[in-house]
């Protein structure tokens, strides 16, 4: 073999060598990352995915509870590894808080509705009632899950903010409507933020002992005997 050839044969062998391990470390980052790395979603999946998650969620949390599912059980809900999971959510208090977030957003979309249709002060606070008792007729869950986040409200301060956020915006929006019925004669004079903490109160009283015993009472007769209350009260 000329030296020449031999020469440049020898050169191109000390170069694949000298490159070997450098190779080597590319190709073990790059498997490394597909492995341990969820893929980015593409461009307009990640809402839609998110939202998956969030369902899965809930689901799970009304068949087993907060305190008993784990990261895996919602995985396997979604249909997703729990590496997608944390690639939305940082950790599990955070996904539970943007479960929560979507109960009291669908509520309150629910109970917006129904109260913007309402053209007077008396048919806009039946409309809170029958609002708030539609949704539990028409989705047990609902309430099961909302339940539960409450029941662990008090060892979470973000949870137990967002909660206190929830009655607070709820006795504002009734109080303002039974002020306006005052002011308008429709209403007897009245303490119209103790009212509206009675209505709360009432409502909610009723619905979480319908959750533990759906034999109690009737739930349409439940929500009849609010407005018979409140209403009664306020009309006397």
């Amino acid at each position: 073999m000329p030296v020449r050839r031999r020469s440049l044969q020898h050169s191109a062998s000390s170069l694949d060598k000298a490159f070997d391990p450098l190779i080597h470390s590319f190709n073990w980052l790059a498997n490394l990352k597909s492995k341990a790395l969820p893929m980015s979603p593409k461009v307009g999946i990640a809402p839609k995915r998110r939202a998956e998650i969030i369902e899965a969620t809930f689901f799970c949390i009304a068949l087993k509870g907060y305190s008993n599912i784990t990261m895996q059980d919602i995985a396997d809900s979604a249909g997703v590894s729990k590496g997608v999971i944390h690639y939305y959510f940082h950790n599990k208090e955070e996904l539970f808080l943007s479960v929560f977030d979507k109960l009291i957003k669908d509520l309150d979309t629910h109970l917006g509705r129904k109260v913007q249709r309402a053209k007077t002060p008396p048919e806009k606070i039946r409309a809170i009632i029958t609002a708030v008792f539609e949704k539990v007729r028409e989705n047990k869950k609902f309430q099961v899950v909302l339940l539960d986040f409450w029941a662990h409200s008090t060892k979470i301060p973000k949870l137990q903010d967002a909660t206190a956020n929830q009655y607070a915006r709820y006795r504002h929006l009734a109080k303002k409507i039974i002020s306006e019925g005052v002011d308008k004669g429709y209403f007897i004079e009245c303490d119209p933020a103790r009212i509206a903490s009675a209505l709360i109160g009432l409502v909610e009283g009723l619905m979480i002992q319908w959750i533990f015993d759906q034999n109690a009472f009737d739930l349409s007769r439940a929500q009849k005997m609010t407005d018979e209350i409140i209403m009664g009260y306020l009309q006397r």
